[in-house]
């Protein structure tokens, strides 16, 4: 049990390297790859493809998506998934990984609200500064009320 906690940190850093990857040909190429077929997998499947497909086979299941669409939408989400899978298996690994992911996106500062926090004994991950940053905007949003003084109001009064 010693040894299956860090391979399987080891194991989720090579998919944060492959998402890195992934991201990069999203984002710099503009390419997608993905399996063709049953709709449900091929919705998730971007997620599971980390080789691109042998272009000179026509009837491959896995496919090539060029569109401009995927820079915007999937480059930020493999950019998350592996910066998420990179923090976490580093810290399966004993290595600093949420700890260092904290550091640099709250820009060295300790006194922040961590961004990550990760429980190795629940496999869970948390988002307090994500939770914190909704309650002010939701209370921005929502907690207003329209304050009308009596000379803008446009029915007189008792009517």
């Amino acid at each position: 049990m010693d040894l299956l906690m860090p391979a399987l940190g080891v194991v989720l850093m090579l998919m944060g390297a492959g998402y890195l990857y992934k991201a990069f040909v999203a984002i710099v190429q503009g390419r997608l790859w993905y399996f063709s077929g049953f709709l449900p997998f091929t919705i998730v499947s971007p997620w599971f493809v980390f080789a691109p497909p042998d272009e000179r086979k026509s009837n491959s299941l896995a496919k090539v998506k060029d569109a401009i669409w995927v820079p915007i939408f999937f480059g930020p989400i493999f950019v998350i998934c592996s910066v998420l899978c990179l923090s976490a298996g580093a810290d399966l690994a004993n290595l600093p990984g949420t700890s260092t992911t904290n550091r640099i996106l709250t820009s060295w500062t300790s006194d922040k609200t961590p961004v990550i926090v990760f429980d190795k004994k629940h496999y869970k991950m948390q988002f307090p500064a994500m939770v914190k940053t909704a309650n002010k905007i939701s209370k921005m949003f929502f907690n207003r009320t329209v304050e009308i003084k009596e000379q803008d109001k446009l029915l007189p009064a008792g009517g």
